[in-house]
């Protein structure tokens, strides 16, 4: 996948590299139980997607081709893929949309930007997409209805000024169902340049007989007789950043709490930072703890923004789980990919990736761990690639069954502008709305939806007209 943003270069690479499922009961049969997807075929089980249910009915659709170990054929996949821009919280009805689809590239401009904002290249094995907010007039996706959530807000306090950018992202998604589960897969892609990688799971749990001590322990009944158990959910992605051109280095900031004069002779505490710029792949390799905050920016010393600030992203860590199991245990190293919730290292083409389809059969002695790239080498100014990880502790309860929900079992990591611009890039966006106590009719909200036949109708809706009278 190659991801750029106003033309930019942001990542040459993100990829998922495994899916773990690991269970724990009192019976040797679930105690044992480590599923590594990327085993199972994670990317090749991908399946067509229900329109209006797994995708907005506005979504546009690709196919998909994969070729799977055991397979004497590549097998093709109709509408597996779904791209759509999304606004939060609003269902635009009858918007008009233009969608023109060439081979296997797709090209989409939001209407209501005025210059290229960012380009997205998806590559797999069999298939690619391209989705570019570009400027063109041939190929074009026309979307027109605002966000109920903005991508930057303000009310002033004194109710004499509003100011508002809709929010939209375009989203990439895909399924796939292995065995029992699914994991919904999407890339969000936000115009003020944030992208995220978010997959929910849904699918059935794995059972068990149930018995009354596993309530304390294992897991709640899902019927009369029948458990899940627990188990653990984390994801592991390889993130290639190419900040300002290859040369990147770490700037980790390190959350403390110091120390002020109150002015009466007391001390005061106080939010501060350490920041520190790794040197080396050990110093940039680090599990998320509570108690030592951290967060880690990849940055181009070289390139500076207006404010002579290094140009750089952030990987925001959404969702890290603490591997509770001790070191040196014998599937540890095939597991590699959890003892660290982030971890840069130097780009080598021999380094991959960090798990293997063969590690679910070699657990105590994988053909590949991402433990063996964090080995000393100097990290500063190089072609950086970080590796991070997203988890969860399923705790089977009676809601799971028939199947579990999406709601609430979300695993995922963002990339964030961070002094990579002047000022929010969203501020491009040409649908931005400023209010004051001399535009009470409120006509830019009203002329952003004109001639669109969206619902709710956005004409009838008087927001700061009385509020500026009343205030």
């Amino acid at each position: 996948m190659d991801v750029r943003f106003k033309g930019e270069r942001i990542a040459y690479e993100i990829s998922m590299q495994e899916a773990l499922a690991s269970y724990g009961a009192g019976d040797l049969s679930q105690a044992n139980t480590v599923y590594l997807d990327s085993h199972w075929g994670i990317g090749a089980s991908v399946r067509e997607l229900v329109q209006g249910v797994d995708c907005p009915m506005t979504a546009a659709y690709m196919d998909a081709v994969t070729f799977f170990k055991g397979s004497s054929k590549p097998n093709y996949h109709k509408n597996a893929i779904c791209v759509f821009e999304h606004n939060p919280g609003e269902r635009c009805m009858n918007c008009s949309r233009t969608l023109v689809l060439r081979r296997v590239s797709c090209r989409l401009q939001p209407s209501h930007s005025r210059q290229a904002a960012a380009k997205v290249q998806l590559h797999t094995s069999t298939a690619w997409l391209e989705g570019l907010y570009h400027a063109s007039s041939r190929l074009r996706l026309h979307v027109g209805c605002p966000a109920d959530t903005p991508v930057l807000r303000h009310y002033s306090y004194s109710y004499q000024f509003y100011g508002a950018i809709p929010g939209a992202s375009l989203v990439v998604r895909m399924v796939s169902e292995i065995n029992n589960y699914d994991y919904i897969a999407d890339l969000i892609l936000s115009n003020d340049g944030m992208l995220e990688v978010k997959v929910v799971t849904s699918g059935y749990v794995q059972a068990a007989a149930f018995q009354n001590y596993y309530r304390n322990s294992y897991g709640y009944p899902l019927t009369f007789n029948i458990s899940g158990t627990l188990h653990t959910h984390v994801l592991a992605w390889k993130v290639d950043l190419d900040i300002a051109g290859t040369s990147n280095s770490v700037n980790i900031h390190h959350m403390k709490v110091g120390e002020a004069d109150d002015g009466a002779g007391g001390t005061i505490y106080i939010n501060k930072y350490e920041a520190q710029i790794a040197e080396t792949e050990e110093e940039a390799a680090y599990q998320a703890m509570m108690l030592t905050p951290k967060v880690p920016v990849v940055i181009n010393e070289n390139k500076k923004n207006g404010y002579g600030s290094p140009r750089g992203y952030k990987v925001q860590l959404n969702r890290p789980l603490l591997n509770l199991e001790p070191p040196g245990y014998a599937r540890s190293k095939a597991l590699g990919f959890m003892k660290y919730s982030f971890a840069a290292t130097q780009h080598k083409d021999e380094e991959a990736h960090s798990s293997s389809i063969y590690g679910q059969a070699r657990l105590s002695n994988p053909s590949t761990s991402v433990t063996d790239y964090v080995d000393g080498e100097p990290i500063r100014n190089k072609d950086v690639v970080v590796w991070v990880n997203s988890g969860l502790y399923h705790i089977p309860v009676a809601e799971d069954a028939p199947v579990t929900t999406t709601t609430g079992n979300m695993l995922s990591f963002s990339l964030v502008p961070f002094n990579w611009a002047n000022e929010s890039p969203a501020t491009d966006m040409a649908d931005m709305i400023q209010i004051n106590l001399q535009n009470k009719a409120v006509p830019a909200i009203k002329q952003a939806v004109a001639g669109l036949n969206c619902a709710p109708g956005f004409a009838d809706i008087p927001f700061l007209e009385s509020g500026f009278e009343s205030a």
